[in-house]
Formats: structure tokens, C-alpha cells, sequence
């Protein structure tokens, strides 16, 4: 056999992942041929592909030193050292062979890839859009400069050059995937369906495509798709922790607290690490008003570093739910010491200062997590709660606005304006909101709330009635311990608006008894008009209709993972002071206030000064 022959039928064997059978006619090529580096590579590649780098990089050493203008040996040198991490070598060895081939795509496409991991963005995108000059058709190239560009935020100059690639490889998997990704971050959530189902008929088992996919229609409100899509995906890893967890996450959407609940705990079993499960299962809880067991969630935590400040803050957001004032200032002051500039931690301190009644401190350490994050809507937000509270309508309708401006399908924000213009009697305006908010979150117990109250003030007797009806029901339907106690209030609204239903019937029906008894003449043709609507109106069915049993469920805004993959090309393819709030018994002015430090005096462990979700 020739040596040219050898080298094709190890090279074939190689492509095959024939290892051994590769191995063995490379060194049989070596033994025909010892001073030829075409060899040392071959033997280089198969230990690559055997996962043993240092025989790898032995082998291109030997190559290079029989031919150090060998751009081949120095290229996959380069990509070795690369992958043990060992990046100025890497770069040196490519550079090398970049010098020495400067028309290699795959050369240029690799130096992009250390730059990147050394974080020197600027070169990675000079050597990416160089191998893309070079070859227009290197879809890698076009995959890694995308997410270098949705690594810095950039999601519509990511998705173009996504797209960009898929005009040389229209059904690449990789690349319909990351487009999903920058679609979805850029909003455009059923595009990004999309491309993730078109990525899934390449690899129908892919299961990062299959979560994200899931992901995505969860984002779109398509909680059924997205339960099929998870169950699909737990059929073939069945283990997979973060797909228990997304599972758990749509179910509680649906309002399946005890099915969530199972899952976030699966996914706790599979990976007792998983911090993303256990907080959202303490977030049930503390949703569901078990104060007690999110809590014990917490203190079972073994959180890295990292996620020290995120546990302190949930901490005191149930402490503070519990009332537990000097408690939460405690979790609160802790983590300010370590992030003064946790735009969360400052949220809830003015959130602190509303409750104990301070509103003053409570609207300036607002004040000041905006100045830290101005887009920041919760922030915002409690300004403008703070201002309707304090009768500041026009200011609190200023805060919502910029808000709006920014979102203007957010919920919350458009429930306080309904509200703002019940309260200025502005009805119609109250009416168009609301309408419009039920229309896209159905069955929103605020909301119905609201529409109840303003058609009461409309006069709208019969629809406040229906409203409050369909509110009692949906409260029947729940069991949490928070449910219940809503449900006293929204029976009252109801029995309220059945009343003045009842009394609007009975002036009519008194009316019209008052017509008869005036009258000696037989009834006309309009008092027997006016009888009749008057009896059409008196029948209205009794609202409150049949009991439905009660179950249990939850609404809260868990964590789902999403992942963003890149793909490597391998050797063969190429501040202010704060003044303390008060004790919690105001009978007692002289007891330490909760936030620390003494009244009148600087804020204790607060230090002049951010902390998907």
C-alpha cells in the first residue's frame, strides 16, 4: 500500500470515528514516511478526537518542528491550547498560521474564537467579519459574531447576522436556534417560536431547543403548547432538572399549585443544587401566605456567593409581609453594606419606611433607586402608589406615564391609572382601561374588582353585578389562606351591589304600584309597557348561582432557565443620609428604630448610593 493511500484510508477512518483502525494505518503512514508532517497531523487529529490533548499537542509540535511554516499544525495547535485553556499560547500558534495563510477562513475564524474567550471583543469581531470576507458561506462565523453581538445587548444586529447565515445554510440548527433567542430578547416572541420548531425538525430531540422553545410559548401565553413541549422533552431526559422546573412553572401559570409544586421538588431531587426550583418554590409559598415554609425554603439554601444578596432580599420581603419590621431592616441593612447600589434592597427599604409610616424617607430612597436605574418600573411605581396615597393624583398620574411610555401594555401601571380616574370620577376613561386590560388577562382578580366598583359609580347596577358575581366565583375556586381572606372582600362588594340592584328594582316596582293606585281608568298601552319592563327587569336570575368546589392554585412570576449555546468549529470543519424610621410601637418614641441608628441621627449600616429577572 502507498503512502498516499494510507493517508486517504486513515483520513476515510477518521471521518468514520474509526479510532482505532485510524490509529493504526497513521502509524503505519509515520513509519513509511517519518520526516513527513502531513503524518504527525493525521496522528494529531485521531488523538484530538480520542480526547488526548497532550499526545494531540505533541504531535503538532513534531509537525512544526519539521516544517515550521506548516500553517495547518500551527492552526490546530492553536486550537488545542485553546481548548486546555491555555489562550496566549493559543493565540501565538495562531497567529502564526494566520501570518502564513492570511486567505484561511478557518485560521481567521479560530482567532476570533480565543479573542472572544479572552474577552478581547474587538479583535474576535475583527478576525470573524476577516474569515467572513474570506468565505461568506463559514456559517460559524456568522453563529459566533451573532452572539458576540447579543452578548453585548445588541439582539437586532445578533438576528440579522443570524439570518445573514441562514442565507448559506437556511436549515443550520444552531443558527435557527440563536435567532429564536434574539427574537425572543427583542421581543418578537411568535417569530421566535418559529425558528425554534424550524430548528427542532433538524434535532427533534435537542433538548436546549426543545426548553427554549417551551420557554418561549410560555412567554406568549401559550401555556398548553408549552406543556406539551416540556412533557415531550422529560420523555427523553426524564432526569432533566431544568426542565422539571420550567414544567412546575407553567403548571402554577395554569393555576396547578400542587402539580408546580411536585415539579419544582422532582427537580430539587434531581439536582439538590438547582437554586432556581427551591426559589420557586419558597416564592409559592410566600405567595400562598405560607410565611413560615418559604422561610425554612430559604435557610435550606446553600447558595453560591453570587446569590447571598437574592436570599437576604427575600428574606426581608417576608418579613416584612409578616410584619416583622426590625427584622427586615436587618436583612435590609446587611445587604446595603455589601451592594449600597441594589436598586432592589432600595426599593424595599422605601417600601419599609411606607409601612411604619415614614413617607417622606420612603418616597427619597424610591427617589434614589431611580436615580440609580430611571427605567426601573417598580421603583417607579411606588412613587406613583406613594403619591395617590397622599391625594397627589396629577404626580402619581406623571410616574405611571413614564412608565407607559416605556411598556405601555404593563399591567399594574394601567390598573392604577383605572384607579386614578375612578377617583377623579373620570368613568368613561376608568371603563376603556379596565376593558381593555380584561380583555388580554382574563379572570384578573384587581381588575375585575376595579370594573365592578366603577360600573357601581357608572350606575351600572346589573353589570357591577355580574362582575362581583364572576369575582366570588373565581375566589371560590381558590384555597390558599390569602384567597380566603380576599374572599370576605369581594363578598361584601358583591352583597353591595345586590343591594343596590334590589333597591333600584323596588323604587321602580314602588313607582309603578303608585301609577296603578292614581289611576281609575283601565291600563293604557304604555302603563302595560312600562309593567313589563319593569317586570323583565325584576327577573334577573339569582347571580349567585350553584357553589364550585375549591382548589387550589397560585399566580406568582417564577424563574425559567434559558439558555444561549455558541458553537465551536473543530479541527476537521473549521448617595445621601437617611434619617431612621420610627419604632414599631409609635407609644414608645424612645425604643432603637429597626433601621438602626438613633432618631434624628445618619442611617446605621445604609451607605449613600443595583442590584429578571
Amino acid at each position: 500500500m502507498t503512502a498516499e493511500e494510507l493517508f486517504l484510508r486513515a483520513r476515510n477512518a477518521l471521518r468514520l470515528l474509526d479510532l482505532p483502525l485510524a490509529e493504526r494505518l497513521a502509524k503505519r503512514l509515520e513509519k513509511l514516511m517519518p520526516e513527513n508532517p502531513e503524518a504527525q497531523i493525521l496522528l494529531g487529529n485521531i488523538a484530538v478526537k480520542s480526547r488526548q490533548l497532550n499526545a494531540a499537542t505533541q504531535c503538532y509540535q513534531r509537525a512544526i518542528e519539521l516544517d515550521a511554516e506548516n500553517s495547518e499544525a500551527l492552526n490546530n495547535l492553536g486550537v488545542v491550547y485553546r481548548s486546555a485553556g491555555n489562550l496566549p499560547a493559543a493565540i501565538k500558534a495562531l497567529e502564526a498560521a494566520f501570518k502564513l495563510a492570511p486567505g484561511r477562513a478557518d485560521v481567521a475564524y479560530n482567532l476570533g474564537n480565543v479573542y472572544k474567550q479572552a474577552g478581547d471583543l474587538g479583535k474576535a469581531e475583527r478576525y470573524f467579519r476577516r474569515s467572513l470576507a474570506i468565505d461568506p458561506k463559514l456559517t460559524l462565523a456568522y453563529n459566533n459574531l451573532g452572539t458576540l453581538y447579543q452578548d453585548r445587548g445588541n439582539a437586532r444586529k445578533a438576528a440579522a447576522l443570524f439570518e445573514a447565515g441562514l442565507g448559506a445554510d437556511a436549515n443550520n440548527p444552531t443558527l435557527l436556534y440563536n435567532l429564536g433567542l434574539a427574537l425572543e430578547s427583542d421581543g418578537k416572541v411568535e417569530q421566535a417560536v418559529d425558528r425554534f420548531r424550524h430548528a427542532l425538525k433538524t434535532r427533534p430531540t435537542w433538548i436546549e431547543g426543545l426548553n427554549n422553545l417551551g420557554v418561549t410559548l410560555h412567554k406568549a401565553q401559550r401555556e398548553e403548547e408549552a406543556l406539551h413541549v416540556f412533557e415531550d422533552a422529560l420523555r427523553i431526559a426524564p432526569n432533566n432538572a431544568k426542565l422539571k422546573n420550567n414544567l412546575g412553572v407553567v403548571l402554577e401559570r395554569q393555576g396547578k399549585v400542587e402539580e408546580a409544586e411536585r415539579c419544582y421538588e422532582e427537580a430539587l431531587a434531581a439536582d439538590p443544587s438547582y437554586t432556581k426550583a427551591a426559589l420557586n418554590l419558597e416564592t409559592l409559598y410566600e405567595q400562598g401566605g405560607d410565611y413560615d415554609r418559604a422561610l425554612e425554603r430559604l435557610s435550606a439554601l446553600r447558595p453560591d456567593p453570587g446569590q447571598i444578596g437574592e436570599i437576604r432580599l427575600r428574606t426581608a420581603k417576608i418579613f416584612l409581609a409578616q410584619g416583622r419590621h426590625r427584622e427586615a431592616a436587618d436583612e435590609i441593612n446587611g445587604l446595603l453594606k455589601h451592594e449600597p447600589r441594589n436598586v432592589r434592597a432600595l426599593v424595599l427599604r422605601g417600601e419599609l419606611y411606607q409601612k411604619i409610616g415614614r413617607r417622606d424617607q420612603a418616597l427619597a430612597s424610591f427617589r434614589h433607586a431611580l436615580k440609580l436605574a430611571p427605567d426601573n418600573a417598580e421603583a417607579r411605581m411606588c412613587c406613583a402608589q406613594l403619591y395617590q396615597e397622599q391625594g397627589e393624583l396629577d404626580r402619581a398620574e406623571a410616574e405611571i406615564s413614564q412608565i407607559l411610555a416605556r411598556n405601555r401594555h404593563a399591567l399594574e401601571p394601567r390598573l392604577l391609572l383605572a384607579k386614578l380616574n375612578l377617583n377623579q370620577n373620570h368613568y368613561e376613561n376608568a371603563l376603556a382601561i379596565l376593558e381593555e386590560i380584561d380583555g388580554e388577562s382574563p379572570n384578573n382578580f384587581e381588575v375585575l374588582e376595579s370594573l365592578a366598583q366603577t360600573y357601581k359609580r357608572m350606575g351600572n347596577q346589573r353589570e357591577a353585578v355580574r362582575i362581583a358575581d364572576q369575582l366570588v366565583n373565581l375566589h371560590g375556586e381558590r384555597g390558599t389562606a390569602r384567597d380566603l381572606d380576599d374572599l370576605s372582600a369581594s363578598l361584601e362588594l358583591y352583597e353591595q351591589a345586590v343591594d343596590d340592584y334590589g333597591q333600584d328594582y323596588e323604587e321602580l316596582w314602588r313607582r309603578n304600584i303608585r301609577m296603578l293606585a292614581a289611576s281609575e281608568q283601565p291600563e293604557s298601552d304604555e302603563t302595560a309597557k312600562v309593567e313589563t319592563e319593569s317586570l323583565l327587569f325584576g327577573e334577573a336570575p339569582d347571580p349567585r348561582g350553584d357553589e364550585v368546589p375549591i382548589i387550589d392554585v397560585g399566580g406568582i412570576e417564577p424563574v425559567i432557565a434559558v439558555n444561549e449555546e455558541e458553537e465551536s468549529i473543530s479541527l476537521e470543519e473549521l448617595e445621601e443620609e437617611w434619617e431612621p424610621p420610627p419604632p414599631e410601637r409609635p407609644e414608645e418614641p424612645a425604643a432603637p428604630s429597626p433601621l438602626g441608628g438613633s432618631p434624628g441621627g445618619s442611617e446605621g449600616g445604609f451607605a449613600a448610593a443595583d442590584g429578571r429577572a
